[in-house]
């Protein structure tokens, strides 16, 4: 190797480890944080929940009825909401009210809740609303319960109906006595209310 090859490989490797000094020293850390270490958890992923919307106006001489689908996503261990329809018969309203419906499904059955508005709007008599759920995933029907969270953050269990449609599909039809909020899963504690078969 001749003495000029030698001088400039000299030189390179000078004003390398002159950058290198200059930017901080040789142990700086990588601007990635070490993935490796254990000594700081990394943040947890937010989780995946969908939402559907439907609004509509509910007059007491008829029968009304809003309704929300959502698209096949997650695994076999998934439970999700596949469609959300929410019914009121004929007379069950006093007068017309402008009824919305928001739906959120995830990866959890207790992920699944059911938004109403107006806050407060009750249904007569007995039956005359309810909210029918067609869930695919495992779900256990044996235990699943059916809540009612209202404005003031108190949870009653209200009457509801397993039905299984095959392939770990199933219809839960719930009663809804009035608004605002509906759950489900057996992880609720609810204050008061009664648990019940629709039929």
């Amino acid at each position: 190797m001749s003495k000029h090859c030698i001088t400039r490989i000299a030189a390179i490797a000078g004003l390398t480890l002159v950058l290198l000094l200059g930017c901080g020293g040789l142990n700086q850390q990588p601007l990635a944080p070490d993935r490796a270490s254990s000594s700081k958890a990394l943040p947890r992923l937010a989780k995946i929940v969908h939402t559907r919307t439907d609004k509509g106006w509910f007059y007491p001489d008829r029968e009304d009825s809003l309704s929300v689908s959502f698209p096949a996503y997650g695994d076999i261990r998934t439970v999700r909401v596949e469609q959300a329809t929410f019914s009121a018969a004929k007379g069950a309203l006093a007068q017309a009210a402008f009824i919305r419906m928001e739906a959120s499904t995830g990866a959890l059955l207790s992920e699944a809740k059911f938004d109403f508005s107006p806050d407060g709007l009750t249904f007569k008599p007995l039956l005359a609303a309810t909210l029918t759920v067609v869930l695919s995933g495992p779900v256990n029907a044996q235990k699943l319960q059916a809540y009612h969270i209202q404005s003031n953050g108190k949870v009653t269990t209200v009457p509801h109906k397993v039905t299984p449609l095959g392939g770990n599909r199933w219809q839960v039809t719930i009663q809804v006595p009035g608004f605002s909020i509906y759950v489900m899963g057996d992880d609720w504690a609810p204050e008061a209310g009664s648990v019940g078969e629709l039929y």
